[in-house]
């Protein structure tokens, strides 16, 4: 079994008073660490998500979405003391604005061995765009990844979970080798193209 855990907005503090519930504190994204480490789940490295058959039944992944500034600041520093590396999904059109990650974040943080993928260029339904609009919107996002990590994004989590066929072909058709949708769920018998994970919210 391979749980696949989603996180979105961190911020400071031991609690977030924010109404969206996706929102976590830092204080409470460390509870939680601690609380995945007692459990005996294994944070593995991000990349055995390319080959999940092989992976263990204890295998854990974190994956955190939206690109948001915090997650440079506060999140990742968090992740790599206690031996950890993320999953960072990231709207490319959204890199350098305020309260997002800038293309040195992205940069330094890929470095430290955190792995970065695909979360649309805009931020959008990508199962409502046409055929050419979505071919775009993936090559946009592939070019400035590959640009600020010095390798081809290979992980995708399509905008809201929405997915389609014709998304999936083509996610593939740009080298994609795992989908993380949003479907709530463990993933006893791992299907690369459609894995489901577990959002966590405070």
């Amino acid at each position: 079994m391979i749980t696949i855990l989603t996180y979105h907005d961190v911020v400071p503090g031991e609690t977030s008073d924010r109404q969206d519930h996706y929102t976590i504190s830092i204080g409470f994204l460390c509870r939680h660490l601690e609380v995945l480490r007692a459990a005996g789940m294994v944070a593995v490295d991000p990349t055995g998500l390319k080959t999940p058959h092989r992976l263990g039944s204890a295998s854990c992944f974190l994956t955190f979405d939206d690109g948001r500034r915090e997650h440079a600041s506060l999140t990742a520093p968090l992740l790599e003391a206690s031996g950890m590396r993320g999953i960072f999904f990231v709207p490319t059109q959204r890199i350098g604005r305020e309260g997002y990650l800038n293309g040195e974040d992205v940069k330094k943080m890929s470095g430290a061995g955190h792995i970065f993928g695909l979360h649309g260029h805009q931020h959008r339904r990508l199962d409502l765009l046409s055929p050419g609009n979505l071919r775009e919107d993936f090559a946009r996002s592939c070019d400035l990844l590959e640009t600020l990590t010095g390798g081809k994004p290979w992980i995708f989590a399509p905008v809201g979970g929405y997915g389609s066929d014709c998304v999936t072909a083509t996610a593939q058709h740009f080298g994609v080798q795992t989908i993380r949708t949003m479907r709530w769920g463990l993933n006893h018998h791992p299907d690369p193209f459609a894995l489901e994970t577990v959002p966590i919210h405070q």
